[in-house]
């Protein structure tokens, strides 16, 4: 059973649920486009927003983890769903080196397309100082110009 964690309120973004399912180990993010922008949810809302989310059916076999039975994936003319992703990540960290690698599934309702992609983010930390072995100070006249 999926067990709604949190709502935050985004200007780019209307509205942004984190989902969790705690018998599958599973947290899904579901992103929901409203006609105006909500700034204090009812009660009504609330509870729209809820059966929504209770209508949805895990599916690893689908591309963003979820579906929902046909004509569920709207609540009404208040809330509909646009996109699911699913994004499972791991990272890897040292002192100097923190590489991020992510799979994600995500689909988008509007278009009826799916993929699922592969990416990764490498930080280099403190390189500058290490490489040199001294702590750096950037000059306020040049930026491009700096003491160590």
């Amino acid at each position: 059973m999926l067990q709604l964690c949190e709502i935050k309120l985004n200007r780019v973004r209307n509205m942004v649920v984190d989902i969790s399912c705690t018998t599958k180990n599973l947290d899904l993010r579901l992103t929901l486009y409203t006609k105006r922008l909500a700034t204090n949810l009812t009660d009504d809302e609330m509870q729209s927003i809820t059966d929504l989310i209770n209508s949805a059916i895990l599916d690893p076999d689908v591309k963003g983890g979820l579906r929902w039975p046909q004509g569920k994936e709207s609540s009404g003319d208040k809330y509909k769903v646009v996109r699911v992703w699913h994004i499972i990540a791991n990272t890897y960290r040292n002192s100097s080196v923190r590489l991020e690698i992510k799979r994600t599934d995500r689909f988008d309702f509007t278009t009826l397309t799916g993929e699922a992609s592969w990416g990764t983010s490498l930080v280099l930390e403190n390189v500058m100082s290490k490489l040199t072995g001294k702590r750096c100070l950037f000059s306020g006249t040049n930026f491009f110009q700096f003491m160590c």
